[in-house]
């Protein structure tokens, strides 16, 4: 085995294709702040969920979920009024820097 392995970090593919640890929640309007990058987040039954970017700016605002909805996609911070369960993976938090929402679309 080399004396250089990888860490886990944002750009280590492998990090992120065997994500699959599974957090189990309950639901609260508190925003929650995770130690690693989720993949991806289920729902147990009907509520809101909103995602908010390192600025705190939460896009276009709540969602409505529906029960056995299923999200994919990497975030650190959100809230979800009802029962969940996050994918998470083994990358850090401190090693992913999430775009602002604001940089993702243009309304013009």
């Amino acid at each position: 085995m080399g004396t250089n392995w990888p860490k886990p970090g944002i750009n280590h593919v492998g990090e992120y294709q065997a994500s699959g640890y599974l957090l189990p929640l309950s639901g609260s309007t508190n925003i929650r702040y995770l130690q690693q990058v989720a993949s991806g987040i289920s729902f147990l039954d009907d509520g809101n969920f909103t995602v908010f970017d390192e600025t705190g700016d939460d896009g276009e605002g709540v969602r409505a979920i529906k029960s056995g909805m299923f999200i994919k996609g990497k975030f650190l911070t959100y809230t979800c009024t009802v029962p969940h369960i996050v994918e998470m993976t083994n990358i850090p938090a401190a090693s992913y820097a999430a775009p602002t929402l604001a940089s993702l679309v243009s309304d013009s």
